[in-house]
């Protein structure tokens, strides 16, 4: 009897067939085992481009399912936020061009990049709840990196300003005493407004979404967070906390567009960001249709 395939082939005993937001979560160092394909390489290139600002541009990153764009970008992530031992260690492991390392690392070691990471979004309809997640996002980033963010809080100052006016007061009260008494716990629009003065991350996430659940039924416009309040605000966040660059890699985005199709304009106009300030957007999907 000939010798079984485990004798031919080299398998690593902690190979996953595929790699989404839990196994990363459970391995941070999966990322060192990436092996750099040709496509991968393109988009180390490609950041260095946008990191030197050689090109002001976004970068999109498809293909279908199963071929690796979780576990790619995850390694993209790790490569920005490594030390330059980890990083040169990377490369030299997959003995990458050296000439890529130096301009890589050059490219890191010009300031402090920040890298934001978000997974999913079959639940971003509309430019308010894309812009809160983003912001969302942002913030728990700069937090974990231990940055004090010194930009202002545009989505909750934006709300409390037109709550605070006495007849927006008034019709918005009508809704909390009304059909949506339940869903905030019977506080009024004084309460309302003093939580969101001082409630921070996850309570405040969640009051802001039940605000703009009212007014994304009643069509509420007023205290939206337009693309140009958000792209105010990324500048803020950029030079307020001086960054380098802002990196946001939003991983499973295919679902943004199939429920977005017909608004996309808020979304285009937020990514020509990236021709004045040094931030890039690095949507994740399946397809470029």
């Amino acid at each position: 009897m000939g010798n079984k395939y485990r004798y031919y082939f080299d398998i690593d005993p902690d190979f996953f067939p595929a790699v989404d937001a839990d196994v990363i979560r459970k391995n941070p160092e999966l990322w060192k085992k990436f092996y750099p394909h040709e496509t991968f390489v393109k988009l180390l290139k490609d950041v260095v481009s946008v990191l030197t600002r050689k090109q002001k541009l976004n970068i999109w990153v498809e293909g279908a399912y199963g071929t690796g764009k979780s576990y790619a970008v995850h390694t993209l992530k790790c490569l920005l936020d490594a030390n330059e031992e980890d990083t040169r260690a990377y490369f030299d492991t997959f003995r990458l061009d050296k000439d890529l390392c130096n301009r890589f690392v050059s490219a890191k070691n010009s300031g402090r990049i920040l890298t934001v990471h978000r997974y999913g979004s079959s639940s971003i309809n509309g430019d308010n709840a894309l812009f809160l997640a983003m912001q969302e996002s942002i913030e728990a980033a700069l937090k974990a990196a231990g940055i004090e963010n010194k930009a202002g809080d545009a989505m909750r100052q934006a709300v409390i300003k037109y709550l605070s006016e006495e007849e927006n007061k008034q019709s918005f009260g009508v809704y909390v005493r009304g059909s949506y008494k339940e869903m905030f716990g019977g506080d009024d629009v004084d309460k309302i407004v003093e939580h969101l003065k001082v409630y921070e991350e996850q309570p405040l996430q969640i009051l802001l979404e039940k605000v703009l659940r009212v007014a994304e039924e009643r069509n509420i416009k007023a205290f939206t967070l337009d693309d140009e309040g958000m792209r105010s605000w990324i500048t803020e966040v950029i030079h307020n906390n001086n960054l380098s660059a802002l990196v946001f890699i939003w991983d499973e985005f295919q679902e943004y567009f199939d429920n977005n199709r017909s608004q996309l304009t808020g979304f285009q106009r937020l990514l020509q960001a990236s021709q004045t300030e040094p931030f890039c957007f690095i949507p994740v999907t399946h397809r470029k249709d």
